[in-house]
């Protein structure tokens, strides 16, 4: 979808695409891709995914996303804001 708009692939796809899930994450996945590849930044990096994007994004699709969808979705969010933290530090050095 990124691809698809911009031109250009997003620079995190192949580093995504490199992801094992575990089986029935798939759909969960690509809903978070979906979100991420919308995701807005302040300047300093990548904002997180906030629950009204979320609530937007399910209402425009009718993806059905589910409660625990939105868990896991925060969850992968955390984890993904919380590695570029951990490489932005690493790339300053």
């Amino acid at each position: 979808m990124f691809e698809k708009q911009n031109g250009f692939k997003h620079p995190d796809q192949e580093e995504f695409e490199k992801i094992k899930l575990p089986e029935g994450m798939e759909l969960v996945w690509g809903y978070f891709i979906q979100l991420h590849n919308a995701r807005t930044s302040s300047g300093f990096g990548s904002n997180p995914i906030s629950y009204s994007e979320i609530q937007a994004w399910n209402n425009l699709t009718d993806s059905g996303v589910t409660t625990m969808d939105v868990k896991i979705i925060k969850r992968l969010d955390i984890v993904y804001l919380n590695h570029q933290a951990e490489k932005q530090k690493r790339d300053k050095k």
